[in-house]
């Protein structure tokens, strides 16, 4: 049960790793349309935080099935987590600003985009350096 919930939590951050790549790049398809490219961004938004909090859920799940004792990797996740809503958080608001004043979000998106990408793989990378525990890449 708990190689179950290991693989279920790896595929969630394998996809939630897709879902930033995929933010990166869904905004350019609709350059020239600034009410799709803002109702594409905003979906995007509602997908990337569902796929963030079952990422989340299924870590717990594993956390409490392991019965292993709190410490310095569940921190890090914990600090990875509220890192990457904060992230996410400003450059919601960052882009609602830059849509009230007639602008496209795309440059705008880049940054943030980029810093939760490098967060996620970098918490990735770690945990697979660790021998146990860690989740397939």
């Amino acid at each position: 049960m708990v190689e179950e919930a290991l693989l279920y939590h790896s595929v969630m951050v394998k996809i939630l790793l897709f879902t930033l790549f995929a933010d990166l790049l869904l905004p350019y398809f609709f350059r020239g349309n600034r009410a799709s490219e803002i109702k594409t961004t905003r979906i995007s938004f509602f997908f990337y935080s569902a796929i963030l909090v079952m990422t989340v859920f299924s870590g717990t799940i594993l956390y409490m099935l392991m019965d292993i004792p709190w410490g310095g990797k569940m921190s890090l996740m914990v600090i990875a987590f509220v890192l990457l809503s904060g992230v996410e958080i400003a450059r919601s608001r960052k882009l609602v600003k830059v849509w009230t004043a007639g602008k496209s979000g795309i440059p705008f998106s880049w940054p943030y985009i980029l810093t939760e990408i490098v967060i996620t793989g970098l918490i990735m990378l770690y945990m697979a350096m660790e021998k146990k525990d860690a989740v397939p890449l």
